[in-house]
């Protein structure tokens, strides 16, 4: 019955932690577009030693873009970015270049099913993504034609579950259950609120995600309030909220709730602790929250992108700036983009490159054992860390607290909750 129950949860939580509204009559336009990375110039000064060159490797990357529901154009822009920097200066795979075949979705299923046959047709070795709303329909032909899946920002169960999925982070899953044991077992809070969305899946949400595990963890004292997730003035939901005095408030909302949530907590003058989902620590989120943020956390599987004392995101930066757009957007779905090349590009490169194929990938990947996992903690596909999700190959987040401006790292390094789930 946990089980069941945990399911429909991820179902539900995971989709949520992306969108904030349902999709439109629109169907949009699809387009596989065969992107060569590798124009862009640079210096070839580290591992290679020279530009690739040859027949190119071909993976297959598919974006939730100029959607009614979401648009994330900056997990394209920075993986394109990544694979300039593997053509251009680290020699490619095995001397030939990773070649990203881009498609683009809408958020509908015939958008997703449509990327994925144009994949499956022009012969890519395997896909990853930065998000896609449809990976219900497209992984099961992906999964006919053989072609793994890896890496992507998960937003739906489908991604946990499929044989041929491999997730290089945890995403919501393991970013919540990190969240329950921080203010459980660090902050030892007493009394919890739980803000969600005011729909029948959001209670279930905070209920299993969050409540149920809270109690467990001897947090006994929870109170869910729902909201809107489009409310435009969250200062009577957060009114209920300060009237119970709790020690700690959950917020189980996303994109620019979590801008409305700040706004009004600001407005209140409340003082107590807000948690936040690491989508919520975009640059452009904490611009517009203002002080609300102030002296708030955040759970991230992956190292914030403004610590540039960690090597991985020292390249981040330095790569999205020479590779990327004029004015590249920060945020985790940029990270994921560009993570997810990068250990790409280091799990090809230990296939012969003549050899790379989607059996080999596969291979490879099952293989693995706390590989380097770029600006993330390291990882293995053995499809054994979580029960409920072999897929996901990390179980670890990281906690953040938004002091001055900057985010610093109040969790003692990442943390597992996963264990949690029994």
């Amino acid at each position: 019955m946990r089980t069941t129950r945990l399911a429909r949860l991820l179902a539900v939580l995971l989709v949520g932690s992306l969108v904030v509204a349902a999709c439109g009559d629109d169907g949009g336009s699809t387009e596989a577009t065969g992107t060569t990375a590798g124009t862009s110039g640079g210096t070839t000064t580290t591992v290679g030693g020279n530009r690739a060159s040859g027949d190119p490797i071909l993976v297959g990357f598919v974006n939730l873009e100029e959607s009614p529901v979401a648009s994330f154009p900056e997990a394209r822009e920075a993986a394109l970015a990544a694979a300039d920097y593997v053509n251009e200066e680290l020699g490619g795979v095995g001397g030939r270049p990773l070649e990203l075949v881009v498609c683009t979705t809408t958020g509908l299923p015939e958008a997703s099913e449509k990327c994925a046959n144009e994949l499956v047709e022009k012969g890519v070795v395997l896909v990853t993504a930065g998000a896609d709303l449809g990976t219900a329909v497209s992984l099961p032909i992906l999964e006919a034609a053989g072609i793994p899946f890896v890496g992507t920002a998960a937003v739906n169960l489908t991604e946990y579950s499929a044989p041929n999925s491999y997730l290089f982070v945890g995403g919501s899953l393991v970013e919540w259950l990190a969240q329950d044991r921080f203010v459980a077992e660090t902050l030892q809070a007493k009394k919890v609120a739980m803000l969600h969305a005011d729909i029948p899946e959001g209670a279930l949400a905070a209920t299993t995600f969050g409540k149920d595990i809270l109690t467990e963890l001897g947090v006994t004292d929870v109170t869910l309030v729902p909201e809107d997730q489009n409310a435009p003035d969250f200062t009577p939901a957060l009114s209920i909220v300060a009237d119970g005095d709790p020690d700690a408030v959950m917020v189980m909302l996303a994109g620019q709730a979590c801008v409305g949530v700040m706004q009004a907590k600001e407005a209140l003058g409340l003082e107590m602790p807000f948690l936040y989902s690491g989508g919520c620590s975009a640059a452009a989120i904490l611009e517009a929250g203002g002080s609300g943020a102030e002296g708030d956390y955040f759970s991230t599987e992956m190292t914030y992108y403004e610590d540039t004392s960690d090597e991985d995101v020292a390249v981040f930066r330095e790569k999205l700036d020479q590779y990327g757009p004029d004015e590249p957007t920060l945020s985790l779905l940029a990270q994921i983009g560009f993570s997810n090349v990068m250990n790409l590009w280091e799990l090809l490169n230990g296939i012969d490159a003549d050899a790379v194929s989607p059996e080999s990938v596969v291979t490879a990947l099952q293989a693995t054992k706390d590989q380097h996992n770029f600006m993330a903690h390291p990882y293995t596909c053995d499809r054994q860390q979580v029960a409920l999700t072999p897929a996901v190959c990390d179980t670890h987040a990281l906690i953040y607290r938004y002091e001055g401006g900057a985010m610093v790292d109040v969790g003692g390094g990442w943390i597992s909750g996963t264990d949690l789930l029994g």
